[in-house]
């Protein structure tokens, strides 16, 4: 597919992704390089791209992440006359219009990441797809380090503008209560916030028995590799994903610190048991997604 797509594209003239390409996330540089790897010879555009600049090429594909947190980017509202398809969508609440399903309607494929997002953007069954990173997943960890933990953290502040994430996060407890409790029970602790330009989420992963996370990747991460996690649930998305694969009771709001410890024994205890549920998810959302990203590049074959 690389060489027949490298001989019929013209520059700036084939396909461009449009997303959070900004280089400033850990997840979101993991997900452009899946990306990259998944729609070879393509080039990426970034969200503030104007819409006119959109039409210059044969075909556009929207995705990789939670783009249509609330309803559908503006930049998406606008007449988009070129083809194009979404891969790999995600919603944090309700949309108030059904934007997204008259965008779903026009597009040659509209693939959402998971069962919360269709209901979010009022989608079907038929729009159901997982995490785009899924496609070239991190190799499972076969032997732990244990008694080492991974910590992602990620400040509710940058949230709490928003009356909607103010409502769902509600009281919270500080990093440092976490952070506290970690030291009683793990003799190694890394933490880190994803806020990087660089793309290391399989170093950062390798070794470690737990890793506990307020970011969303660091839970796909976990899922994918099969070391036991505990979701701190500062969005709906990461809720959302320990619910499908399974271990929504791994899943603290940021308030129920005091139930941390607890947790970490039931995950020891169970971390069998956790690793094949994880397992079990991983592969069958690499399947999905693998057969979502062929179907979709027959589709752009058919306007280059």
């Amino acid at each position: 597919m690389k060489n027949i797509l490298h001989k019929l594209f013209k520059p700036n003239k084939g396909i461009a992704i449009w997303g959070w390409w900004q280089g400033k996330n850990l997840g979101d540089n993991w997900i452009k390089q899946v990306m990259a790897k998944a729609f070879t010879d393509s080039c990426f555009i970034s969200t503030d791209t104007p819409s006119t600049d959109l039409n210059k090429y044969s075909f556009l594909i929207c995705g990789g992440g939670g783009l249509f947190i609330r309803d559908v980017y503006e930049t998406w509202k606008q007449k988009i006359v070129v083809p194009f398809g979404a891969i790999g969508l995600g919603a944090e609440f309700s949309h108030k219009t059904n934007a997204a399903f008259a965008l779903s309607q026009r597009a040659q494929f509209f693939f959402v990441r998971d069962q919360y997002s269709i209901e979010c953007m009022h989608l079907s069954d038929k729009h159901r797809s997982y995490d785009m990173t899924f496609f070239d997943p991190l190799p499972v960890l076969e032997k732990p380090d244990l008694g080492k933990i991974l910590f992602i953290w990620r400040a509710p502040e940058e949230l709490l503008v928003y009356d909607d994430f103010i409502q769902y996060i509600g009281e919270s407890s500080p990093e440092q209560e976490w952070i506290k409790i970690l030291k009683h029970n793990f003799q190694t602790i890394t933490t880190d916030t994803f806020l990087t330009t660089d793309n290391y989420i399989k170093l950062i992963t390798d070794d470690v028995e737990f890793i506990i996370s307020a970011r969303y990747h660091g839970i796909i991460a976990a899922i994918q590799r099969g070391i036991p996690c505990i979701g701190i649930d500062i969005c709906p998305k990461i809720r959302a994903l320990l619910k499908e694969c399974g271990l929504e009771n791994f899943c603290l709001k940021l308030s129920e610190v005091n139930m941390l410890e607890k947790k970490i024994n039931e995950g020891r205890d169970n971390a069998h048991l956790i690793r094949q549920k994880q397992l079990d998810f991983a592969a069958g959302a690499h399947a999905k997604v693998t057969a979502d990203v062929n179907y979709a590049l027959k589709k752009i074959r058919q306007f280059i």
